[in-house]
């Protein structure tokens, strides 16, 4: 649906109103902003919150649930996340794997072709989309793909740099984020 509200409501204020959650299941993850800003879960652990959010906030709150944020851009922008387009839920029986390669192969088609880091980039994203998919990838395979240095990382920020639009600049976001924010359900994909 369509919802237009004043700044400042909660998530669980907008999902509330919106009709909840399908059948009253939990949240697992929410795309505040499509999958142009990959998968938030619904628990943001402290070692996920940005520094300038870990020192603003007091040392004994752990985790935030994302339910009680408030939406609102400046907010947003404080914690890094996007805000806009359209909000995605995923409750708890959402398969991540799957609707990130969803979203992978979404970019890749909407890629124009005409820079280079964007085409290649978006394709190659969407492959190691496919094979985790497929299970096609081992546990230490997956976690070099997790890592702050690996390819995934090196990939997003040669297609940020040099993409001539922002879909280059988006386009890992669902991969990184699930990666990230997500390893146990990624590791249930692993190749033996």
């Amino acid at each position: 649906g369509v919802y237009e509200v004043e700044n400042g409501i909660t998530v669980r204020e907008l999902i509330e109103l919106a009709g909840g959650i399908r059948g009253g299941e939990t949240l697992k993850a929410i795309a505040f902003s499509g999958p142009s800003g990959g998968f938030t879960p619904a628990i943001l652990p402290r070692g996920a919150w940005p520094r300038k959010i870990q020192r603003l906030l007091p040392a004994n709150i752990e985790q935030v649930n994302i339910l009680d944020l408030q939406m609102h851009i400046n907010y947003f922008r404080l914690w890094d996340l996007m805000l806009g387009a359209g909000i995605v839920v995923y409750a708890q029986d959402a398969d991540l794997v799957d609707q990130a390669l969803a979203c992978l192969r979404f970019y890749q088609t909407e890629s124009c072709g005409k820079c280079v880091p964007c085409r290649i980039g978006s394709t190659k994203l969407a492959e190691i989309g496919g094979e985790l998919a497929e299970g096609r990838l081992t546990r230490s395979e997956l976690e070099e793909l997790a890592t702050e240095t690996g390819p995934i990382t090196e990939l997003a920020s040669t297609m940020a740099s040099t993409a001539i639009c922002g879909l280059g600049t988006v386009a890992p976001n669902p991969l990184m984020t699930l990666l990230r924010f997500f390893p146990e359900e990624v590791r249930r994909y692993a190749r033996p």
